[in-house]
């Protein structure tokens, strides 16, 4: 993936950041003030064109702001997400990979944290999950046809938990990576055959509090 210049980077950050938090299109004058650039209206939205042209933003409508597309949350994970120092552990999630009811504790202190839907795998056909409702409160899951599919999907859970690979730190599912939805991404821990613990939600996740909160599980 190509390295975007400064001022680029600066507006799809802010963009990212703001998308999240609110789940609305972001204006671009809005846009500019929170990234902080003192630019004219029109540069902006040039830049903006530019990013668009490029596969990182969508406009749902003409005259609405903008949202980031799969290849931002990608861009935004790889080049922009601050993480924090190794050892910084995260109070209640030491235990998941400890005795079952440790791990369904840390799970739920998971969900807690990250406002989303959180498994935890024992081993084939034995998945936890907890968050659930952290899942469907998401503004996105008001339109029906969007809370159907998604239900359809989650009847799939399990199998997609146990065909997840194992591999050392966070390994990331976004959109069409994601076997159990493109419109979903998973992040994960598979430190050993039979464990998985991982966080699932819509794209709109806050990618760098799901991946510190897992850097600082030990196991």
């Amino acid at each position: 993936m190509d390295k975007l210049d400064s001022r680029k980077e600066a507006l799809l950050e802010t963009l990212v950041r703001e998308y999240v938090k609110t789940a609305e299109p972001v204006g671009s004058l809005h846009l500019a003030r929170r990234a902080g650039l003192e630019v004219s209206p029109a540069t902006v939205r040039n830049e903006l064109a530019e990013l668009e042209e490029a596969g990182y933003l969508v406009q749902p409508h003409t005259s609405a702001g903008r949202i980031p597309t799969e290849l931002a949350y990608r861009y935004f994970v790889e080049h922009l997400a601050h993480h924090r120092s190794a050892g910084s552990a995260d109070s209640g999630l030491s235990d998941v990979f400890g005795a079952r009811a440790g791990a369904i504790t840390a799970a739920k202190t998971l969900a807690a944290k990250t406002h989303e839907c959180v498994f935890v795998s024992f081993g084939r056909d034995d998945v936890y999950v907890t968050g659930l409702s952290n899942l469907f409160s998401k503004p996105e899951l008001i339109e029906r046809e969007i809370a159907i599919n998604l239900t359809a999907a989650l009847d799939q859970l399990d199998e997609m938990v146990c065909g997840l690979e194992s591999g050392t730190g966070a390994r990331l599912l976004i959109g069409e990576e994601n076997p159990l939805s493109n419109n979903c991404s998973t992040v994960y821990l598979a430190p050993t055959a039979g464990r998985r613990v991982g966080v699932l939600g819509l794209m709109r996740m806050d990618y760098e509090k799901v991946l510190n909160l897992l850097d600082s599980i030990k196991f």
